[in-house]
């Protein structure tokens, strides 16, 4: 009897342990799936923010070459600041920053090779040497009677006045613009920013 008895106790205990380990094991296990998971959603977020975009080439141009800081595909010119602009004078840039379907030739003139709508965008910096002066920038075309955009400025201060200016305009392929400031001779503009962006962006297509 008691022997029978002790086997039965030894079988319930291996069962019980057996059971235990089955446990165990499975709780390992799910355990090891949760690290996987962890481990390869973290590795996905580090791709994904570390993987680089393939880009797109962009243009420079000008009397001389610059580097290109920033990749862009839509229609555009981007032109480096100019200092020290004289009144009733052409703007002369002297590098391009980036560039795309749009040229400069010998510094002032800007070509245009899509038709379409422009945004014509500054930042320019002016000053009064005396008294009140006024001036202001005009986008002209060739063969056009009259300015496509103004832009009056207008300051009595000899302290720099700093603004950002923005005009939309229509402009064909092969329109020949530049911008002129006309101004009293006692203003001065100290310097200027300017670009060009196609409001269509890449569609080349009139």
């Amino acid at each position: 009897m008691d022997a029978s008895r002790k086997d039965v106790e030894s079988c319930a205990a291996l069962h019980k342990h057996t059971r235990g380990s089955r446990l165990t094991l499975l709780l390992v296990a799910l355990q090891t799936l949760v690290l996987s998971g962890c481990l390869l959603t973290g590795l996905c977020v580090y791709w994904s923010r570390h993987d680089p975009r393939p880009g797109t080439s962009s243009e420079t141009t000008s009397g001389t070459s610059s580097p290109t800081p920033e990749l862009r595909d839509d229609v555009h010119i981007q032109f480096f600041p100019i200092s020290d602009v004289l009144g009733n004078s052409t703007l002369k840039f002297e590098h391009v920053l980036h560039r795309k379907q749009m040229d400069l030739i010998n510094g002032s003139h800007i070509f245009v090779h899509c038709d379409g709508p422009y945004v014509v965008h500054m930042y320019v910096c002016f000053k009064s040497t005396e008294g009140q002066a006024n001036g202001t920038l005009q986008l002209g075309v060739a063969d056009s009677e009259h300015p496509h955009c103004t832009f009056p400025l207008q300051t009595h201060q000899q302290q720099e006045v700093c603004r950002g200016l923005h005009g939309i305009t229509y402009l064909r392929a092969k329109n020949d613009a530049s911008l002129k400031l006309v101004s009293t001779h006692n203003f001065r503009i100290k310097n200027i920013t300017v670009g060009f962006n196609y409001l269509l962006g890449s569609r080349c297509e009139y």
